[in-house]
C-alpha cells in the first residue's frame, strides 16, 4: 500500500498532505465550532421563538382584555349619556312642572285676592242690607207700636161706645 516515491516528491507530497490534513483539521474544527455555534444559535432561536410566541399570546390576551374593557367602557359611556339625557329630560319636566306650579300659585293668589275683595264687597253689602233691615225692623216696630196704640184707642172707643 505504500507507494514509494522519490524523496523529493515524497516531501512535497507529504508536505501537501500535511497541509491538507491541517487544512482539513482546521476546517473540521471551524465546522465543529460553526455547528456548535449554529446549534447554540438555533437553540437560542427556538427559545426566543417560544418566548416570542408566549409573549404574543400574552399580549393577545392583554389586547383582548383591553378590548373587552374598552367595550365595557363604551357601554358605560353610552349608559351614562343616556342617563344624562334622561336627567336632562327630567330636569326639563321638573322645570316645566315648577313653572306650571308657579303659574298656578299666581293664579290661585289672584283668585284668593279677588275672592277676598268679593267677600269684602259682600260683607259691606250685607252690613248695608243688615242696617237697612234693622232700620225697617225698627220702622215696623214703630208702626206696630203705633198700631197697637191705635188698637187700644179703638178698643177703648169701642168699649166706651158699647157702654154707653
Amino acid at each position: 500500500m505504500t507507494e514509494i516515491l522519490a524523496p523529493e516528491a515524497d516531501l512535497v507530497t507529504l508536505e501537501k498532505v500535511k497541509n491538507q490534513i491541517t487544512l482539513n483539521e482546521g476546517e473540521v474544527k471551524r465546522l465543529r465550532e460553526l455547528v456548535a455555534s449554529e446549534e447554540y444559535t438555533v437553540g437560542e432561536l427556538v427559545k426566543a421563538k417560544k418566548w416570542e410566541e408566549s409573549e404574543v399570546a400574552r399580549l393577545k390576551t392583554e389586547v383582548s382584555e383591553a378590548e373587552n374593557k374598552l367595550a365595557a367602557l363604551h357601554d358605560d359611556a353610552k349608559a351614562a349619556k343616556q342617563l344624562i339625557a334622561d336627567a336632562a329630560k327630567a330636569q326639563d319636566a321638573l322645570s316645566e312642572a315648577t313653572r306650571q306650579l308657579e303659574a298656578t300659585k299666581q293664579t290661585f293668589a289672584e283668585h284668593v285676592e279677588q275672592n277676598e275683595r268679593d267677600n269684602e264687597s259682600v260683607k259691606r253689602r250685607l252690613k248695608a242690607k243688615e242696617a237697612e233691615l234693622d232700620a225697617r225692623e225698627q220702622e215696623l216696630r214703630t208702626r206696630e207700636a203705633k198700631l197697637d196704640a191705635k188698637r187700644e184707642k179703638l178698643a177703648t172707643v169701642i168699649n166706651e161706645l158699647a157702654k154707653g
